[in-house]
This record gives structure tokens, sequence and C-alpha cells, in this order.
């Protein structure tokens, strides 16, 4: 006699499935959110402009973005970001890369802090 294995997906899982991706979201912005604020700190600024442009977009699909301006009015945030020639008299040169790399192995923790709650 053989016997069969049958393994049914109910609501209960895809809602468990939900409820994990929508947590590991959360830790990605926690993550992400830490970032920011670092690179808030360290960025060039005379104006406040740059500085205020900086966003952080809500987590669709596991990702999001870390953004500055760069538009026709901040177009000179890539040159500040990768200028090496300008001296930064307030904040400094590689003000989002550097903070990403600094926390990286944090992003790890976030994500682990949010599932961790959903699953205690």
């Amino acid at each position: 006699m053989s016997e069969n294995i049958k393994i049914t997906i109910t609501k209960e899982t895809k809602k468990i499935s939900r409820e994990l991706s929508t947590n590991a979201e959360r830790g990605i912005y926690i993550f992400a959110q830490d970032v920011a604020k670092r690179s808030r700190r360290i960025v060039p600024h005379k104006s406040g402009a740059l500085r205020r442009s900086l966003e952080v977009t809500k987590p669709k699909d596991n990702k999001l973005s870390i953004i500055y301006d760069a538009s026709e009015k901040l177009k000179y945030a890539l040159f500040m970001h990768m200028g090496k020639k300008y001296k930064h008299p307030r904040g400094q040169r590689k003000f989002l890369s550097d903070p990403l790399f600094e926390k990286a192995g944090r992003l790890q923790y976030a994500i682990k802090a949010q599932l961790t709650k959903l699953l205690n």
C-alpha cells in the first residue's frame, strides 16, 4: 500500500506569508531610516536644501529607496557626493554610501527583530 502526502496551502498559510513579508519590509524600513539619519548628519550643507531633500520610500516587494533630490534645483548633489576636489566645510563627500556601508551589517538584525516579534 502506498500512502500519499498532501500539502494544502490555506488562507492561514497565506496570511502568515504576508505577515512575514510585511515584517521583513518593516525591518528594511527601520534600517533605511537609520542610514538616512546618519546621512543627514554628514551631508554637506549651506542652505540645508540638500539635507531636506532626503526621502526614504516605503518598502514594496522588499525594496525601498533612500534618495537625495538631484533635480535641476539640486543638480550639484551627485558632484557633492562623488567630488574629490571640493572641500566640504560642513559635511563630507560620500554622505549616502558611507552610512550605508557602515550600517550594512545591521540590516539582518533589523529584519530578524521584526520577524521575531511576529513569531513570539
